[in-house]
C-alpha cells in the first residue's frame, strides 16, 4: 500500500501550503445557475489516485460557482486521511467536499467523497446506500466499481474524469460507461504526478477529451453551456 502512503504525503503537503488565490471564472450567461440544494440530474465521477488530490483541487478551483452538476469523488486513500483531504479540498472552492451519507441524494454543487472501507451504491430513488462488504480489488474505493454503481442509476447522465494515479483502475468500467453514452475524459500525462491510470483508460479508446486540470474544467463548462443552449432551443421549438 505504498501508493496510499504516497497519496497521504501528497495531501499533507497540500494541507501545509498556503492556497493560491484562484479567481474562479464567472458562470457563463447561457447556463442557468443551479438552485441551492437542488438534486443533481447530471453527475460526474472524479477518479484519482497518486497525485490526484492536487489535480482535483485545481480542477474544482477553476470551475464557476452554481454549475448544474454534482460530483462523486473516488480517491484511493488511507481512510485516516479523509478528514485532511476534506479540509484541503474545501478550503476555497465553491465545491466543498462531503462524505457519503446513508440515504443522501447528490445535489448540484456537491463533491461527495466515496468512503474507503465499504462499497456504496444508489437505490432506486437515487439515495446513497452502504453495502455490508468491502470494495472489490486491492484499493478502496474501487474506481471501476464506483463507475459501474453510479452509471447503474444515472445511465447516460453519469460521466467520468480520470485524474493522476498509478495502476489501471477505471479501465474495465470505462467501455461500459461509454456504451451508456457517457463522456469519459482523462488528465493528460505531463500534468500528472503519475499518469498510468489515466493513460490506461485512454488506451481503451473510450476517452473523448484529454487535458490539464484547468482545461478539463473549461471543457466541462463548455459542455454544460452547450447542453443549456440545446435545452433552450428545444423548449422554444416545442412552444
Amino acid at each position: 500500500h505504498l501508493e496510499q502512503l504516497d497519496t497521504a504525503n501528497d495531501i499533507e503537503e497540500l494541507a501545509e501550503t498556503t492556497p493560491d488565490a484562484v479567481d474562479a471564472p464567472t458562470l457563463p450567461h447561457w447556463i442557468t445557475p443551479a438552485a441551492p440544494g437542488s438534486v443533481a440530474e447530471d453527475v460526474w465521477i472524479l477518479g484519482a489516485s497518486l497525485g490526484g488530490p492536487a489535480a482535483v483541487k485545481t480542477f474544482l478551483d477553476h470551475l464557476p460557482p452554481r454549475l448544474p452538476v454534482g460530483f462523486i469523488y473516488a480517491q484511493h486513500i488511507d481512510g485516516n486521511f479523509t478528514e485532511v483531504l476534506t479540509r484541503v479540498l474545501g478550503r476555497h472552492a465553491h465545491y466543498s467536499l462531503k462524505r457519503a451519507e446513508e440515504g443522501y441524494r447528490v445535489r448540484n454543487g456537491d463533491v461527495v467523497l466515496m468512503p474507503v472501507e465499504r462499497e456504496w451504491c444508489f437505490d432506486r430513488q437515487g439515495q446513497l446506500t452502504e453495502q455490508n462488504h468491502p470494495w472489490p480489488g486491492p484499493y478502496g474505493p474501487s474506481i471501476d466499481q464506483v463507475l459501474l454503481n453510479v452509471a447503474d442509476h444515472y445511465g447516460k447522465h453519469c460521466h467520468a474524469i480520470l485524474f493522476s494515479g498509478m495502476g489501471n483502475d477505471g479501465a474495465i468500467a470505462a467501455p461500459m460507461l461509454k456504451a451508456y453514452g457517457s463522456r469519459i475524459w482523462v488528465q493528460e500525462s505531463t500534468s500528472c504526478g503519475n499518469s498510468s491510470m489515466p493513460d490506461s483508460v485512454a488506451a481503451t479508446g473510450c476517452a473523448s477529451f484529454c487535458g490539464t486540470p484547468e482545461q478539463l474544467a473549461r471543457e466541462l463548462v463548455k459542455v454544460i453551456e452547450n447542453n443549456c443552449l440545446l435545452k433552450g432551443r428545444q423548449k422554444r421549438d416545442s412552444a
